[in-house]
């Protein structure tokens, strides 16, 4: 039983692209788009929710026992535990590390670029990735949105990163498909990371 989590800055990721050219951007974020498009095609009539930030998936995520979870994004949100991750409050790059079943599960982040130095620069475990340390009984790392478990693959949580996002590329993603934003269940809320636990903002959040 999987649950498929997609960050839109896994396609519209702001800031870190050197482009040579306006027309090379435009050529990048129109085949992000068709990829998207792709995607959210393949849906079917499982559920779906929709939130702002990835943090706001926790609650959620801990009402079963998954045993595995895809994240595509351009950034891991798994960190090294160092002793403990409570430690450190829940945040977007942490999220993974607070999922209950994470020891008898497997964690697998889809990145966007093979380029070694967008994969680094995804890392959310400062300068190694070393999956020993995550807590999880499985992780793993792979490239792309193809080749996805669709069979297995019970439940989807889709978040906007506006902080993440090209704002430009984000608003016409949402004007392609407006489902997304009307039915964001976290948009008009005022969050906070420094909840206690993910029960708490659970609770917090009236149960979305």
């Amino acid at each position: 039983m999987t649950h498929l989590s997609i960050d839109l800055d896994y396609f519209f990721l702001h800031g870190l692209y050197d482009w040579d050219s306006g027309e090379e951007a435009d050529r990048y974020y129109q085949k992000r788009h068709e990829e998207l498009d792709n995607l959210l095609s393949l849906f079917g009539d499982r559920e779906v929710r929709v939130y702002a930030e990835h943090h706001h998936i926790v609650g959620w995520l801990n009402m079963k026992d998954y045993d595995r979870v895809i994240n595509i994004d351009f950034h891991s949100d798994i960190d090294h535990e160092h002793g403990g991750f409570r430690r450190s409050p829940l945040s977007e790059g942490n999220w993974a590390n607070w999922f209950h079943n994470r020891g008898k599960s497997a964690f697998e982040w889809r990145y966007p670029v093979r380029d070694r130095r967008f994969i680094h620069a995804g890392f959310c475990s400062g300068d190694t990735f070393q999956k020993s340390l995550m807590g999880w009984g499985e992780v793993l790392r792979t490239h792309g949105t193809r080749n996805l478990p669709w069979n297995d693959i019970l439940s989807i949580s889709i978040v906007h990163s506006p902080d993440w996002c090209d704002n430009e590329e984000l608003e016409s993603a949402l004007k392609r498909h407006p489902w997304l934003k009307e039915n964001c269940l976290t948009r008009n809320k005022k969050w906070f990371v420094e909840y206690e636990s993910p029960e708490e903002m659970y609770i917090q959040s009236g149960g979305n």
